[in-house]
């Protein structure tokens, strides 16, 4: 019996695939500028919520202002200076976090310009301590500063990169549960400077490596953790060094602790 033979007609079967082809474009297109202005919303949004909340927050800081000033006067106030402190403390947090928003919806929207200034690496990292020393003396804890000798300039945002390395050590105290030390790291590499924060705490779970970058992402936290954020503090650090080179990494260990480095050029 003979085979019966069907005559395949490519040219169309050709079109049949690119109607269909076309069709899948177009709605993809479609989900893309939706996506895109649901992005813009939310980076409006942000915008509008940060500025709404820098007024009370200055009413707040002035009110404490006063508040000091009399518990410095009066001597019989001197038992609320610890509560006072407390919310200066939450303050500074909070002005760091309006600071963030501000910033991470400035970078997603394309719209945050670099501000490099040469600096001496060993002044700036020492200001960094400096400025977090409190953080440190309070936690009980060390920061101790390690850089080549010599380690050239380099070229960075600073205000950007300071607060950086801030988020890093605030993310090396809250999983520093057993050992005092955090250390500082600057070394020469090539063309650029290794910027390190090194921590001996409770380490992160290889399946978490990747998700502690993402926005609003964490890892679980340990019960003896003194961990206290809100998800956005490595998300702003990967935002803020992909901008001045590589991105940041991180290298860590269960059970003893990790590092957290970035790159940034160094200044021949």
């Amino acid at each position: 019996m003979p085979v019966l033979q069907q005559k395949i007609n490519y040219h169309e079967l050709f079109e049949g695939q690119k109607m269909e082809a076309d069709k899948e474009i177009k709605q993809l297109k479609k989900e893309i500028k939706k996506l895109k202005s649901e992005s813009e919303e939310m980076r409006l949004l942000i915008d509008f919520v940060v500025h709404d909340l820098k007024n009370p927050l200055s009413t707040i800081e002035m009110n404490y202002e006063i508040i000091n000033d009399a518990i410095e006067e009066d001597g019989s106030l001197q038992k609320y200076s610890g509560v006072n402190s407390l919310i200066k403390s939450q303050i500074i947090r909070m002005k760091g976090l309006i600071l963030e928003l501000l910033n991470i919806s400035r970078i997603e929207g394309s719209r945050l310009q670099l501000n490099p200034v040469t600096v001496n690496t060993h002044e700036f990292l020492q200001s960094i301590v400096e400025e977090n020393a409190g953080l440190i003396k309070n936690n009980e804890m060390n920061l101790i500063l390690k850089t080549d000798s010599p380690v050239p300039d380099v070229q960075l945002d600073e205000a950007l990169i300071r607060r950086v390395l801030a988020n890093l050590i605030v993310n090396a105290v809250n999983h520093s549960v057993s050992s005092p030390e955090i250390i500082l790291h600057a070394n020469k590499k090539g063309k650029r400077v290794i910027f390190s924060v090194e921590d001996f705490g409770t380490g992160i779970p290889k399946k978490d490596m990747k998700k502690i970058f993402e926005k609003f992402g964490q890892s679980p936290k340990n019960k003896n953790e003194k961990r206290e954020n809100h998800g956005l503090g490595l998300y702003f650090c990967k935002l803020v060094t992909q901008l001045h080179g590589d991105g940041i990494k991180v290298k860590s260990t269960e059970g003893k602790g990790s590092t957290f480095s970035f790159s940034v050029p160094s200044v021949p």
